[in-house]
């Protein structure tokens, strides 16, 4: 099959060259600086440094000539700039215990409609095991992470499951998560990457065992990545934002909670509380070119699998959310958990919007005698069309399908249909 290269728009291009020039960051960052969500008048950079201080982050339009600096001292830094201008290049540098960062940059979204750009989606990046994760994360993932630099996107959104985990000791999964931050800081640097929590990180216990009480996987998830707040409950996990006139909300289905009464603690579920916020968020974008859906778990399996899913512990939940994504004209929810991708799963009698799982872009296969083929998704919104390109980790065109826009009279999206490579 031909290679197909999504190419970036030359305000990207420009990112990427300046970060090419720009000299090593000082040993005292750890990690980053990371990108975060960047909307039309904001954008959030995160780092993290190996001494405790109050940093100070310098951005410009032109020249460095605007700063910004945390009220307390910390290791694990994160600022928020606001009052940003709309589809604007913007530089930055941080300034961190007598070190300081490349220049790097970021270009705000834009508010008008019609816009053409690309984003990338992946999901299941983790290995068999901790003791595997632990010496470094799959070829698989880092092939996808080392193509997807040059497929482009305004941003990367990454659907869970990162590390194996499921661990209650909280050393292990700080280290996990370190060797996840190492292996994607370079794409961070250069464009937003987003993380949607998986039940593997979200998972404080061994299969078998009773999960730890003394730390919270939710609290870890929060310090680790620099997310929007919406709910104090799902700060990090559950926020929207835009880019022009398409709409994007993540969503959270592995939220553990020790004191839930469902065996798996809240992993691989909905909440009322996130329903009835999705209801009014997708009420606020009803005029939306498209609306894009991240969550980790599955809302639909195959027949014959035996994997949990959303409808697993609260079905009537999972089915009010379905439901709902069909009221609004949803375009498809993009999701993981199970190691393949599928387009064709759904509720009997099918629907309006697409299930699209993307869940091996690193993992191992769920049969392990199937050959392992990793995959992640390219999205290129053009007009009123919205291209799903799946590519495996060479670039290589495996299949696509192509998304109409939503209509603003019926009472249904128009169904995506297959395409040719």
């Amino acid at each position: 099959m031909a290679r197909s290269i999504v190419r970036w728009p030359a305000r990207v291009a420009a990112v990427v060259s300046m970060f090419a020039a720009a000299g090593p960051a000082s040993a005292q960052f750890r990690h980053g600086p990371r990108i975060g969500v960047v909307r039309s008048d904001s954008a959030t950079i995160a780092w993290d440094t190996a001494c405790s201080a109050a940093d100070t982050l310098l951005y410009g339009t032109d020249a460095l000539n605007q700063k910004a600096t945390e009220a307390t001292a910390t290791t694990a830094h994160r600022i928020t700039v606001q009052g940003l201008a709309p589809a604007t290049a913007y530089q930055f540098q941080v300034n961190s215990c007598g070190g300081t960062s490349p220049v790097l940059a970021f270009t705000t979204a834009p508010t008008a409609g019609g816009q053409s750009f690309a984003f990338v989606s992946m999901a299941d990046t983790r290995g068999k095991s901790d003791a595997e994760d632990l010496k470094g994360l799959s070829q698989g993932f880092k092939k996808i992470l080392a193509n997807a630099e040059t497929q482009g996107g305004v941003f990367v959104m990454h659907v869970g499951d990162m590390f194996y985990g499921y661990n209650p000791d909280q050393s292990v999964m700080r280290t996990l998560y370190d060797k996840f931050k190492t292996a994607t800081d370079g794409v961070a640097a250069k464009i937003p990457f987003l993380v949607n929590p998986g039940g593997h990180e979200m998972s404080p216990w061994k299969k078998g065992g009773a999960p730890a009480t003394d730390w919270s996987t939710v609290e870890l998830f929060r310090e680790e990545f620099a997310q929007p707040k919406v709910l104090d409950e799902y700060a990090g996990t559950l926020f929207s934002w835009d880019y022009g006139d398409t709409h994007f909300v993540s969503i959270d289905t592995a939220h553990f909670d020790p004191k839930a009464t469902t065996a798996n603690h809240g992993i691989g579920e909905l909440s009322t509380a996130e329903i009835e916020w999705l209801e009014k968020d997708l009420t606020d974008h009803e005029s939306a070119r498209f609306i894009f859906v991240f969550g980790h778990h599955h809302a639909w399996r195959q027949p014959d699998s035996k994997l949990f899913y959303l409808g697993s512990y609260t079905p009537l939940l999972r089915d009010a959310f379905w439901q709902m994504l069909e009221k609004h004209r949803v375009t498809a929810y993009v999701c993981g958990h199970e190691h393949r991708t599928i387009d064709t799963l759904g509720p009997p009698g099918g629907s309006t919007v697409v299930q699209w799982l993307n869940g091996n872009s690193g993992a191992p296969p769920d049969d392990p005698n199937e050959k392992p083929v990793y995959e992640y998704t390219v999205w290129a919104v053009t007009g009123d069309t919205a291209t799903a390109k799946v590519l495996d980790d060479s670039g290589i065109l495996q299949k696509q399908r192509i998304f109409q826009r939503r209509s603003a009279t019926s009472s249904a999206p128009v169904p995506g249909k297959e395409a040719t490579p």
